[in-house]
């Protein structure tokens, strides 16, 4: 299953890329419906990501005990060394302050506010974990329910401000440890239907907010309600046929899709500063040679792994090497 999930998180970190990318396209196109389109098309992609953390913590730990200090040690270790590398970079590549607040909530740069985000669920995991021993579908109601209501509370905030709310996702990171503990008594084909009414639903309702003057961001927010029901399908899709994609060569870029998460809008604004030069995206050359030096740094795992916050994960996990550090 391990070549599955790498391959469905090849196909979450493209579909984050795209995202990205179109949304800056969105302000140079006069193709506007069709923008919208591809922007909601990619919208599961983050949920996609947050499951399958949840559905690998949940199927690792059907089989194990769970020790917390030994999960908390091992999930420090994973994410914190790149996080706090790319941070950094970004922040010297933006000509921006390097301050305790922008690290500890993924300011630095858009993207980053999901790393924030898996450390919140990495909190709440073993309590999770433990009710969905127990009442998985009731856990899964609750958390639709809790999602929904952050949504009402939190909908008027700055998009950047709701996501980094863990309440805002944490459906699909019970529905990812919902799916690891079994696949529900229902047609396969169901999912493909939730799918498809989903996204109609979803982009109608972009459309038309925007067609009433509602802000594009606005517009476009993936913490939309519609949005729950067309990643509800999408998720259930990848869980379901996953090993139908086994031929798809995307293996090596769902290995390193946390690496390509974190450092994918500074090389966007490379090629925006191309595609678009009238718009300013820095200072060019800084960005390409702090992006290209952080690459090789992330690659290099007998640099990053003497550092001391690694050392712990390099020495428990045997033959692992600290680059294969991909969410989950």
């Amino acid at each position: 299953m391990r070549k599955e999930i790498d391959i469905l998180k090849g196909i979450a970190i493209l579909a984050v890329v795209f995202l990205h990318f179109n949304g800056f396209w969105f302000s140079q196109t006069k193709d506007f419906v069709s923008s919208l389109f591809f922007d909601q098309l990619v919208r599961f992609s983050v949920p996609l990501f947050i499951a399958l953390s949840g559905y690998l913590l949940a199927g690792k730990y059907l089989s194990r005990s769970l020790s917390l200090i030994d999960f908390y040690l091992r999930r420090v270790t994973k994410l914190l060394p790149l996080y706090l590398l790319w941070s950094v970079i970004i922040s010297l590549a933006l000509s921006q302050p390097i301050t305790i607040d922008s690290l500890l909530w993924g300011r630095a740069d858009y993207q980053l506010y999901f790393v924030p985000v898996i450390f919140q669920f990495y909190l709440l995991f073993p309590l999770l974990f433990f009710l969905a021993k127990r009442q998985r579908y009731l856990l899964l109601a609750i958390g639709l329910i809790i999602q929904l209501i952050a949504f009402r509370l939190l909908g008027n905030l700055p998009d950047q401000e709701q996501y980094r709310n863990a309440s805002i996702w944490i459906y699909y990171f019970i529905l990812g440890i919902f799916f690891a503990f079994g696949k529900p008594k229902i047609p396969d084909f169901i999912f493909l239907i939730i799918t498809l009414l989903g996204f109609v639903w979803m982009f109608n309702n972009a459309l038309d907010a925007w067609q009433h003057g509602v802000n594009l961001i606005v517009v476009t927010l993936t913490s939309r309600p519609q949005v729950i029901a067309y990643s509800t399908g999408v998720i259930g899709l990848a869980i379901v046929y996953g090993e139908k994609l086994r031929r798809l060569p995307l293996v090596v870029i769902g290995k390193y899709s946390y690496l390509i998460y974190l450092c994918h809008t500074l090389f966007l604004r490379l090629i925006f500063t191309y595609l678009v030069p009238q718009i300013s995206q820095g200072d060019t050359v800084r960005i390409l040679i702090l992006g290209v030096s952080g690459v090789i740094l992330s690659l290099s795992p007998g640099i990053l792994k003497k550092l001391p916050v690694t050392r712990y994960n390099c020495e428990s996990a045997g033959r692992r090497t600290w680059q294969s550090h991909i969410i989950g």
